[in-house]
């Protein structure tokens, strides 16, 4: 996998910084004042974009030394506009439905969906608080995943990538998110050119159609604020690679110093000096971390399969940083992916003693218990071997405590509670 690491100039007369600059090679000169100056940079480095920008407009303003190019007021603050709401877009589509009783049940339904425009909860719930017939509900349900963005009203981002291939008749792809789930969180591509009865050049077409869609395709009405979440790369996919650029910064200049100035205006100077070298720094420093974090998870952000272990430790030792500096890098931070924008601790995920990612055990639990026999609900123990087939490997303790998490109960409850529904 190739990354690629894109940026704009940015000149002022004594030292060149780029716009969000990558100056890859570190100076060994020793500097005076060097406490002073690691300081900065550690307090720039624990900045958020927001606040940086915050920063940047604060010393543009304050110090001699330093010009923006343009105004940050008119030239970037007014470029963070608020997203589209997706309620909003979805009520117009609504309204151009021929009236029905379905149409209570999709009101409903919006109004329910999640962050992601998501609907997460069981229709057989939603059903009964609309005292509506279960059938009559799913209508409603299918009328909303009618529209666009497609996907939406999708339960989870697997079922929103399978609704958008239905919807582009790439029914053999849909069929392979829908029924190979348990291989697709291994990546056991020869299991799934099996039970497709497929070969493996067809398996590699279907997760190339598979990766055209979107897992989150409500990403674009997020109403989050953008200024609080501004995202410092922009992560793409082109010719089966990861492309991260950075994200756009304001021109700085920073001006020549004249002979015989001031003892306060040397100050200025010095301060203004330390500020743009620590945003080079800071910016050399996120791009490597961001660039082993984006290696590590590349299959999970390339087919949103599940990700990889990976720790802050585990970025310290690939990058040679210390703990604290990678923490400080990634704390509020942010990338941009298919236009949602999404903090770098989403990519992180912690595994089990025997080395296997957290969230691929949860998912497979999940799938599992959502699929076995409610009359003789599995045991945490057979769940445990039953993920080992899978080649997923957690113990019966580690099985109790991630049900415990998701607020799954017991193989003895679920039954019961089983009983009772039925009854």
């Amino acid at each position: 996998m190739i990354f690629e690491c894109v940026g704009n100039r940015i000149d002022f007369r004594i030292m060149k910084m780029m716009k969000n600059t990558l100056l890859m090679k570190p100076s060994m000169q020793q500097l005076q004042n060097f406490n002073s100056k690691h300081g900065e940079y550690l307090r720039v480095l624990s900045m958020s974009k927001a606040e940086l920008l915050d920063q940047i407009r604060d010393i543009a303003d304050s110090n001699p030394y330093i010009s923006v190019e343009g105004s940050l007021s008119e030239n970037f603050w007014d470029n963070q506009t608020s997203k589209k709401s997706l309620k909003e877009e979805l009520d117009s589509q609504l309204r151009l439905q021929k009236d029905g009783p379905e149409i209570k049940a999709a009101r409903y339904i919006i109004e329910s969906l999640d962050e992601h425009g998501f609907y997460t909860e069981d229709p057989i719930e939603g059903s009964k608080y609309l005292h509506m017939n279960f059938e009559l509900f799913l209508k409603g349900l299918h009328l909303v995943q009618s529209f666009e963005p497609y996907g939406v009203a999708a339960s989870s981002n697997m079922n929103a990538i399978a609704i958008q291939l239905h919807m582009k008749n790439l029914d053999q792809a849909a069929w392979m998110i829908e029924n190979c789930q348990d291989l697709i969180i291994v990546q056991n591509f020869e299991g799934i050119a099996k039970r497709m009865d497929l070969s493996i050049e067809r398996v590699h077409e279907l997760f190339e159609q598979v990766r055209r869609c979107n897992p989150y395709p409500c990403s674009e009405y997020d109403t989050s604020p953008a200024v609080s979440r501004l995202p410092e790369v922009i992560v793409t996919v082109e010719d089966d690679h990861l492309q991260i650029q950075p994200a756009a910064l304001p021109e700085i200049e920073l001006f020549e110093k004249q002979k015989d100035t001031s003892a306060e205006l040397r100050e200025y100077f010095r301060q203004a000096h330390f500020f743009i070298d620590s945003i080079n720094k800071r910016n050399q420093t996120l791009m490597i971390v961001v660039n082993e974090l984006m290696s590590i998870q590349e299959s999970h952000l390339m087919y949103g399969i599940e990700k990889n272990p990976c720790t802050l430790r585990d970025l310290s030792e690939r990058t040679g940083l210390h703990v604290s500096t990678i923490a400080r890098t990634l704390k509020d931070k942010y990338y941009e992916m298919d236009g949602k924008v999404i903090s770098f601790y989403s990519l992180f995920d912690s595994q089990t003693r025997q080395g296997t990612s957290k969230s691929a055990v949860v998912r497979a639990m999940k799938l599992l218990i959502d699929q076995e026999n409610p009359e003789e609900p599995y045991l945490d123990e057979e769940i445990s071997v039953s993920l080992e087939e899978m080649e997923l490997f957690a113990s019966r303790r580690t099985i109790a405590k991630y049900r415990k998490e998701m607020n799954i109960p017991s193989s003895r409850k679920r039954k019961k509670q089983y009983q009772n529904n039925r009854y």
